[in-house]
């Protein structure tokens, strides 16, 4: 269950690989309600209508995922404060620098991000919906100035900021698989190393 220094525990590895889906549901939603937008005009009313309908649940889902992404990131934060931290030291000083900093990144990432959507959300007087269970009411507003700014900074760091630390720890988990061939992917995918 626990991790150590030669691997990393259950809890660690499915938190890892639920953050992970859920954070490539949200760039496949993205994709779709960015690309598959409403159309306008009497002659396509009901394709319109349509669209618009498919278009509303897919920012129900982003935004019911990004509640996910927010409570299973803090939780895999708080665990992973209390773990040891499985050792890199057969890596140059520059790939551990490197390794740590973009998780911290990424850890900040994945608890900014989905806060600015849903300060966004508040600031302009709108609840939170999760999976039409149930919403989360507007808990506070900065106004809505504020709030067009919230939402700039979700728009970015959803592109730029997420993207670039995100494809850098999977570039890093394949170079240690396929180059160096050593057990950093395996770890974090079945927890101890050389179990075969």
């Amino acid at each position: 269950m626990e991790d150590s220094s030669a691997s990393y525990g259950v809890i660690s590895r499915y938190l890892h690989w639920l953050l992970a889906l859920l954070i490539f549901a949200q760039f496949s939603l993205i994709f779709v309600f960015t690309w598959i937008a409403p159309e306008h005009g009497s002659e396509h009313h009901e394709h319109a209508h349509q669209s618009s309908g498919f278009h509303e649940t897919a920012m129900m889902l982003h935004k019911s995922i990004g509640v996910l992404i927010l409570l299973f990131g803090l939780i895999l934060i708080v665990w992973r404060l209390t773990q040891p931290k499985p050792s890199l030291e057969m890596d140059p000083v520059w790939q551990r620098v490197l390794a740590r900093l973009v998780h911290l990144v990424i850890y900040v990432i994945v608890i900014a991000q989905p806060l600015f959507g849903m300060l966004m959300l508040t600031s302009h007087g709108q609840s939170v919906p999760f999976f039409g269970l149930f919403s989360i009411p507007a808990f506070v507003s900065f106004g809505a100035n504020v709030g067009e700014t919230l939402g700039a900074l979700h728009a970015f760091t959803g592109w730029w900021i997420v993207l670039a630390p995100v494809g850098i720890h999977i570039a890093g988990a394949l170079y240690h698989h396929f180059v160096r061939k050593d057990d950093v992917l395996k770890r974090m995918w079945r927890g101890r190393p050389n179990t075969e």
